[in-house]
């Protein structure tokens, strides 16, 4: 069971719960308390995704500099050669 499955889960019980009215008080406070838990490790998985991604597009960058960096001396000695 992936984690925002877990999360649709119990908000959708402690919905269902609040729905019932009267007993489920604690159980849906702690339906809800379960979820937020969920949720912050579903936020904390996506910053670290966004970091990641952050470190991989930079990581392209610099490799595309040196790339781009080759390619005008190459352009610079054809000019040359051919003039």
């Amino acid at each position: 069971e992936t984690l925002t499955e877990t999360l649709r889960g119990k908000l959708a019980a402690a919905m269902a719960r609040k729905a019932d009215g009267a007993a489920g008080g604690s159980d849906a406070a702690e339906l809800v308390a379960g979820s937020g838990l969920a949720l912050l490790e579903l936020k904390q998985l996506n910053r670290r995704v966004w970091e990641l991604v952050g470190e991989y597009k930079e990581g392209t960058q610099r490799a595309n500099a040196g790339v781009d960096a080759a390619e005008l001396k190459l352009q610079n000695l054809q000019y040359e050669k051919n003039h």
